[in-house]
């Protein structure tokens, strides 16, 4: 590969027109980085034989990463945390029938096998797919919430309490949690103080055009001013710090850490981006 020089670069190249992400919520500001590593990533797979220059923002619609519900469904987190659906209840029942944990009366009535009569239902077996054995899975605890019965603070305390104990009562250990890597508000930071963005959008530009950018070369495009300091920031900031960490973008923001980080900060998430920095500068 040939190595690209400044000149071609900057022919389309402005830092400032990745400035727009300070207009945005923080969380389009995430979503914004988010798909600028999609666009480049998806090269590996998909060659695009002509650098076009994106629309920004590249998401003007920022509901579209909500939930897509639909048929009276509620919000759910796949991780674990999933409202049964009747397609499901049927399915956990015709399970229950089949192998004899559920019988069927004459009169029609259903009644649960004696010894499973006042037991709670939790780690059941389940065919998710009636008849097909390869489909067996087990379901979690079925668990009955009333939301008209108990304010969000008493349920959550309430919670804290009963998952110990059913982790206890049912011998489920809590799963380990690998990434140690810290996540909070100067990690948010960094997507505009490591240029991401443009960052992403110049190493697409030579992935379709089969060059090598160098580090000395994208620490001039984007951090061509010294710190008010007066340091300034050269390739080895950018082999370091910048390029990691963009690498890492999609997978940063898939990260339990963020909806943690959320329900902990309800108020940074459609807080101005701009503003959002200067708190974090404090």
């Amino acid at each position: 590969m040939k190595r690209a020089t400044y000149k071609e670069i900057v022919s389309w190249f402005s830092l400032d027109k990745y400035e727009y992400i300070l207009n945005l919520s923080v969380r389009h500001a995430m979503a914004e980085a988010y798909i600028m590593e999609y666009h480049h990533d998806r090269l590996e797979y998909s060659k695009e034989e002509e650098f076009i220059e994106l629309p920004f923002p590249m998401i003007t619609d920022i509901g579209l990463f909500d939930d897509e519900l639909k048929y009276g469904q509620l919000s759910d987190d796949p991780r674990g945390i999933i409202p049964m659906g009747f397609n499901h209840l049927c399915e956990l029942v015709n399970s229950c029938i089949a192998d004899g944990r559920i019988i069927a009366l004459p009169s029609g009535q259903l009644k649960p096998r004696e010894d499973l009569d006042h037991q709670d239902i939790y780690n059941q077996k389940m065919l998710y797919e009636y008849g097909e054995p390869d489909t067996e899975g087990h379901i979690g605890i079925l668990v009955d919430i009333g939301l008209d019965l108990m304010s969000d603070e008493e349920m959550i305390a309430s919670f804290k309490v009963l998952i110990k104990k059913w982790r206890e009562q049912t011998g489920i250990a809590e799963p380990e949690y690998n990434d140690r890597r810290r996540f909070g508000a100067s990690t948010i930071a960094k997507i505009y103080n490591y240029k991401v963005l443009p960052y992403l959008d110049i190493a697409r530009w030579a992935k379709i055009n089969n060059k090598t950018v160098s580090n000395e070369l994208y620490a001039r495009l984007l951090f061509p001013e010294p710190l008010p300091t007066g340091d300034i920031k050269g390739g080895n900031h950018v082999r370091d710090s910048v390029r990691p960490f963009a690498d890492d973008m999609r997978d940063l923001l898939n990260r339990v850490s963020v909806k943690k980080y959320f329900a902990n900060n309800p108020e940074y998430e459609h807080m101005r981006f701009s503003d959002f920095l200067k708190i974090v500068e404090l």
